[in-house]
């Protein structure tokens, strides 16, 4: 059975908020991700999207768009498919304060550092085009 989660892209310039996700965490150790995660039974995109945000950075989702920006399902071996909804968002500007034991570190980080976090530690490469062609669609050198 797939799991379904959602992300919230939000962005300062030329970077955009992303979370250092710990080396305990079973899947996305040691990378940059967007902050976001699995939504809950009975629980609405956006309301999965505002917990998510918030544990993650301490940060408050103050806006998102309605329709997500990328989609996708990510296979990864030994793990139910991923079926994960990206939606641009805005956030607070407060200092980070994680609360999830999985997220070792918060910044605003640029496209190069992200993905070469992500290639690092073999972020399957299906996700891998798919954020690099919304990258170039969203002007991120």
């Amino acid at each position: 059975m797939e799991i379904k989660g959602v992300n919230i892209f939000a962005r300062k310039g030329n970077k955009f908020l992303a979370v250092k996700r710990s080396k305990d965490d079973k899947i996305f150790g040691g990378m940059w991700a967007l902050p976001g995660g699995k939504i809950e039974e009975n629980e609405s995109i956006k309301e999965a999207a505002k917990r998510e945000v918030s544990e993650e950075t301490g940060f408050n989702l103050t806006s998102m768009d309605d329709i997500p920006c990328m989609e996708g399902m990510l296979n990864i071996k030994g793990y139910s498919p991923l079926l994960i909804f990206i939606y641009k968002g805005e956030v607070s500007d407060e200092v980070p304060r994680p609360r999830d034991k999985d997220v070792e570190k918060v910044e605003w980080v640029d496209r190069v550092s992200f993905m070469n976090s992500l290639r690092d530690n073999n972020y399957p490469k299906e996700g891998i085009e798919k954020l690099e062609n919304f990258f170039d669609a969203e002007g991120l050198k």
